[in-house]
């Protein structure tokens, strides 16, 4: 779902396959909201400075820090509970739809 609205808002599907090839898009302020997600799940919370720094230099503030980890949560029990119930993508989600390698 993110990605067909993140499409919709204009976000170049460059970018949005960039991340998902595991590297980080060219826009800086993309790149940097992609790093600093990255590091929350990955460390699971356990963020260092210089991951919060990178974040505030591309021109966000540490506030819209607790809105990624928002997005992050929001994201991981929707994922969770659609897995779970087995809920089929609906078709204006298709194109999106990610499966592993």
């Amino acid at each position: 779902m993110r990605l067909t609205f993140a499409i919709e808002d204009g976000v170049a599907e460059s970018e949005i396959k960039a991340i998902r090839d595991g590297k980080l898009p060219q826009d800086r302020k993309y790149a940097a909201l992609s790093a600093l997600t990255k590091a929350l799940i990955e460390k699971r919370g356990n963020v260092t400075e210089a991951d919060i720094e990178k974040f505030t230099s591309a021109g966000y503030s540490k506030v819209q820090i607790l809105e990624v980890i928002t997005g992050v949560g929001i994201s991981t029990m929707a994922a969770t509970t659609t897995n779970m119930a087995g809920t089929p993508v609906e078709d204006r989600f298709k194109p999106q739809a990610w499966s592993a390698a």
